[in-house]
């Protein structure tokens, strides 16, 4: 993204940006999903662990904006 700002072409380097957005939310998703996945094959204090982690984002499979701003509200209240 620095070489593409750097060479003049913001056009290029907002679309590295958002790439790499992307690649980091999809990152973000599939290790929720294996952890949601490695607590459904344990149990005791492991798997309780495991499923009190989870952002309520994931939990509540969010789909839109408005769901993302009502989940952070309670991540927010977790703390």
């Amino acid at each position: 993204m620095e070489a593409a700002a750097g060479a003049g072409d913001k056009a290029k380097a907002e679309i590295v940006a958002c790439e790499c957005v992307t690649i980091a939310e999809l990152k973000d998703h599939l290790d929720w999903e294996l952890i949601g996945e490695a607590a459904k094959k344990l149990s005791g204090a492991g798997a309780k662990a495991l499923r009190g982690a989870s952002p309520p984002e994931e939990r509540k499979h969010v789909k839109s904006a408005i769901g993302a701003a009502r989940a952070e509200a309670a991540r927010s209240k977790m703390r």
